[in-house]
């Protein structure tokens, strides 16, 4: 699965643990043991023997859902054992990382039990299967963080989604605010798995028909696609709400400091009541007026 492109336009991938299990070895640790050389939901295998360890040893960081704009939820150890891939995971303390204590409980109850690895391939092959599916090998990799994920790639993982979330509600191990966050990270894995769908159906579509991407061909004239309507809700990312967050301020900043130069006198002449100016430059009661006017005006 697609995550995301590096600074140096290498692609960082995501592919799900085959036939996770789950160990519970202490109050904040869990040991998380699957096996990859499967292939996944995007066509993907991953060959475990091939995958270099040494920067996750460096930055051994545990991350919910792929997310590298929250901090990480806990540290870890890998390891390959037998020609599998093993995690311990280290969660902080109680208390310290509230959304590290959400994922404690589920993993720890039972009702999750899928992981995840953020890796950059460095050797693959393509072939097809029998059905003539489009399957990428990736037999070299390195290693940047394992990931608790509720919806893995994987169909051979085990998992426990949605239906997990709301049965460790119902008995009390997570609340609801705790629910919605948790499934707001799976919205987001969404997301990834519907951009990671049109890139592939574009490799598939130019194998298919090599002539048509050669230099001098005529390309087809594309057809605007018709919006998809969704009847759920649509949620605000993070990203989203520091951008409107950092443009009201913006806006308030600027008209607070057009209000307080002293040449300009049109905004407090506006301004309800009686407004007298001095000669060098409002007052301090003007400007009080000004700024208070400028930062319900933003809002």
């Amino acid at each position: 699965m697609f995550l995301r492109k590096l600074d140096d336009g290498r692609e960082l991938r995501g592919y799900s643990f085959a036939d996770s299990e789950v160990k519970v070895l202490s109050d904040n640790e869990i040991e998380l043991v699957g096996s990859t050389e499967t292939v996944d939901r995007d066509g993907d295998i991953v060959v475990p023997s091939g995958i270099d360890l040494k920067n996750f040893k460096r930055n051994p960081v545990i991350l919910a859902g792929h997310n590298y704009r929250d901090p990480a939820i806990g540290k870890g150890v890998a390891t390959k054992r037998e020609g599998k891939l093993v995690f311990k995971v280290i969660f902080p303390p109680e208390g310290d990382n509230p959304m590290a204590d959400i994922y404690r409980k589920l993993y720890k109850g039972g009702f999750m039990r899928a992981g995840s690895i953020g890796f950059i391939p460095t050797e693959w092959s393509d072939t097809k299967d029998k059905k003539g599916a489009f399957i990428r090998t990736y037999s070299k990799s390195e290693l940047l963080e394992f990931s608790l994920v509720t919806v893995p790639s994987n169909p051979d993982a085990v998992v426990q989604n949605s239906k997990g979330l709301e049965e460790a509600k119902e008995k009390g191990v997570i609340n609801d605010v705790e629910k919605s966050q948790v499934e707001n990270y799976m919205k987001i894995a969404a997301s990834r798995k519907e951009e990671e769908s049109d890139v592939r159906h574009t490799k598939e579509e130019a194998n298919a028909n090599p002539a048509a991407n050669s230099p001098g061909a005529e390309k087809p004239e594309k057809k605007p696609a018709e919006k998809e309507k969704k009847d759920e809700k649509e949620y605000m990312t993070r990203e989203d709400v520091e951008k409107l967050i950092d443009a009201r301020l913006n806006e308030i900043t600027k008209k607070i400091e057009k209000a307080m130069n002293p040449h300009y006198s049109k905004e407090l002449l506006e301004l309800p009541g009686p407004v007298k100016r001095s000669s060098g430059g409002p007052t301090k009661d003007q400007l009080a007026v000004a700024v208070t006017q400028a930062i319900k005006s933003a809002l």
